[in-house]
């Protein structure tokens, strides 16, 4: 959870390489054979991290395959909704600006049960780009 948020605030500062060493430590991390933890990182923590960095340079469909397999799994790295509603934002704007059509009216569907969600920008407008 922590990992992701950190290179998604690292790679908005163009500090690309820690962003990699911290992709890295993550992998290193899951290879130890930490447990729960371990696993967690290995399956979400790495293609997040991976993500932040790809959406920051613009590689939207890169942030889309690295997210998508793991959207439905994104309560396991903890957090609050709210917090973890970032990577779903990052996820929908990838999928828009990749012209993923499809795959961003899905993503879309699989957030429609929280409050709130057409009275965000981010949202309303994917939802009128997915729809075009």
């Amino acid at each position: 959870f922590s990992s992701a948020h950190d290179a998604m605030i690292l790679s908005a500062a163009g500090c690309f390489d820690a962003v990699e060493t911290l992709r890295q430590g993550l992998e290193g991390a899951a290879a130890g054979g930490r447990g729960t933890v371990g696993a967690a990182n290995h399956a979400l923590g790495v293609p997040l991290v991976a993500a932040m960095a790809a959406h920051r340079k613009g590689e939207y469909g890169r942030v889309v395959d690295l997210i998508w397999p793991i959207r439905r799994d994104l309560y396991q790295i903890g957090g609050s909704h709210a917090q973890r509603d970032i990577f779903y934002q990052v996820l929908v704007d990838a999928a828009v600006k990749a012209e993923r059509r499809s795959q961003a009216a899905i993503a879309l569907a699989d957030i429609a049960g929280f409050g709130g969600v057409g009275d965000r920008t981010l949202y309303r407008d994917a939802a009128a780009a997915a729809a075009a």
